[in-house]
Parts: structure tokens; C-alpha cells; sequence
């Protein structure tokens, strides 16, 4: 498992090429109410655009962050963890494809 400190009011998006089943799961664990969000990449650049996105998985503000998803396609996807919160965060996960 991983582990970050998640600066307040950011985001990280973890890259990662999904195989061609669409096979993946995650789990995020962090010290305070997290969001996370599985995007593709022109779903990610809509969400940090600001524009209306889609996302195939995830949660808002928990601490613990546990999904088996069969996604739509395989290529490139990508896990984004948020702290919209003003303190930073440690933050593990963890992900497996295929």
C-alpha cells in the first residue's frame, strides 16, 4: 500500500492502463472525509477544467474508499483522490488491475 500526504484544497490522479477486460479495484484509506474518482482522460480534463464529467467510480467525503469496478474499456484511467479540506492528509491506497 501507498502512502501520500495530500496537501489541503489538492488532488492527486494516479495514472494507471487498465487492461483490456476494464478490470480494476482500489481502496483508499485517509485520516480525514477524502472524494475519490475513477476518470477517464478526457473525463479528468473536463473535472479539472471545471466542466461537467462523467466518472465510473468512487466516493464522496469517506475515509475509507473500498470498489471493485468492470470499466467500460481498457487503456488509460485514472484513480483521483481530492482533499477538499484546509488541513493536509495522509492518505494510503492501493490498486489492482486485472
Amino acid at each position: 500500500m501507498s502512502v501520500i500526504t495530500l496537501k489541503p484544497q489538492h488532488h492527486l490522479a494516479l495514472p494507471y492502463t487498465v487492461p483490456w477486460n476494464g478490470h480494476m479495484r482500489f481502496e483508499v484509506e485517509s485520516e480525514y472525509p477524502t472524494t475519490t474518482l475513477v476518470l477517464d482522460p478526457q473525463n479528468l480534463a473536463l473535472w479539472k477544467g471545471g466542466q461537467p464529467y462523467t466518472y465510473q467510480g468512487g466516493f464522496s467525503n469517506l475515509v475509507r474508499h473500498s470498489q471493485d469496478l468492470r470499466l467500460p474499456a481498457g487503456g488509460m484511467w485514472y484513480l483521483v483522490i481530492v482533499n477538499t479540506l484546509g488541513t493536509p492528509m495522509a492518505v494510503h491506497y492501493n490498486v489492482w488491475l486485472g
